[in-house]
């Protein structure tokens, strides 16, 4: 067969032309009775008789032929090789061009791999909902907390107020202003159970507190049983919202809450831009990667996309690409700041900081 372009003719080898194909033999165990394959028969088998851990019958051995297309890889790569080096030196130089434009891979740095934030599933799957913060230009993903179970729903043009002081370790400044309001406090000096008492106390529509350890995402827990030895709810009965936000969205939402409009933060037009909305979605049940659930005791990972994964399955990817598996969004590759560990659910020193190990959530 001859393909004709212009004045240009050239041949072209018949891809199924005979002796295209190879074969190769290998032995197995086969049990007859059940009908399935036992495994490989090697010499190490040879001399003892295999026995079908099912059925107990003898197993036979069988050999299996296999066959493969020698032409469908490297003979067509070497046809149309030889296509391009008869077309000319422009067109040589046009594939190479193509070629180099293939940008390489980048993927995330190991170190900062191991650093973030592992979170095992709890009952009410807290690291799985899908929870974010609006305020003007800002949308900042939430964690809830292990004590409240989430509900799926949206609270919008919610005024905020800061705790004084804030970690909320002594009576608040102001306390009458909390009520029907967002309330900001800061991790530590008290354990989130008596943060989340003290919101509930005074009134407030939901409990936002920040992080102050380079750890996150971070699942915060009511591991004493504070809340229902108190005579309080229980985790699962908790109708106050409580989240987590990270120790740089927290940072610039206090920037962003104090240039605001005073009218914004009153709470007066919840259809301001600079008005304060929460969104959370129901809880992802699978991961995207082995298509497997993210069942409670497992250890999840949450990227700063907002989408969350079994450990395992986004660690193989990140290893060979810096981007979310779902949306593609880049991922960060620096080496963050080292850092040391400290306990999960008590307030401890604003210093201190977590390490990379698994967080019981």
């Amino acid at each position: 067969m001859d393909l004709s372009l212009e004045d240009v003719t050239f041949p072209i080898g018949d891809f199924y032309s005979e002796g295209a194909y190879s074969s190769s033999n290998h032995q197995e165990w086969f049990c007859s009775a059940c009908e399935a394959s036992k495994g490989a028969y090697n010499t190490e088998t040879r001399t003892r008789r295999l026995l079908c851990e099912m059925c107990g019958s003898v197993c036979e051995v069988r050999t299996i032929t296999t066959s493969s297309d020698v032409n469908s890889t490297n003979s067509r790569v070497a046809q149309w090789s030889a296509i391009i080096e008869m077309m000319g030196e422009d067109v040589q130089e046009m594939v190479a061009a193509a070629d180099s434009l293939q940008a390489p891979e980048r993927s995330v740095n190991e170190f900062f791999l191991k650093s973030m934030s592992r979170c095992k599933v709890d009952d009410n799957c807290s690291i799985l909902w899908d929870a974010a913060l609006r305020f003007g230009p800002m949308l900042v993903m939430l964690v809830p907390a292990a004590f409240c179970k989430p509900v799926a729903g949206a609270m919008r043009g919610l005024p905020m107020v800061k705790g004084q002081p804030e970690c909320g370790e002594r009576p608040l400044e102001s306390a009458e202003f909390v009520s029907g309001r967002v309330l900001l406090l800061r991790r530590g000096r008290t354990t989130f159970a008596q943060k989340y008492k003290l919101a509930l106390s005074l009134g407030a529509a939901a409990l936002i507190v920040a992080q102050t350890l380079d750890v996150w995402p971070f699942v915060m827990t009511d591991s004493a049983g504070e809340i229902e030895a108190a005579g309080g709810e229980s985790g699962a009965e908790a109708a106050m919202p409580c989240y987590m936000i990270s120790k740089a969205d927290a940072r610039l939402l206090e920037t962003l809450y104090a240039q605001a409009p005073l009218g914004a933060r009153a709470g007066d037009d919840p259809a301001r831009p600079s008005a304060l909305h929460i969104v959370t979605r129901d809880p992802v049940r699978e991961c995207s990667i082995c298509q497997e659930p993210l069942q409670v005791g497992e250890t999840a990972l949450k990227l700063h996309c907002r989408h969350v994964y079994h450990d395992a399955c986004v660690a193989a990817w990140l290893r060979t690409k810096s981007t979310c598996p779902l949306c593609r969004e880049e991922q960060p590759a620096g080496q963050p700041t080292p850092t040391a560990g400290t306990s999960r659910s008590e307030g401890g020193p604003a210093g201190s900081a977590a390490g990379s190990q698994p967080y019981y959530v």
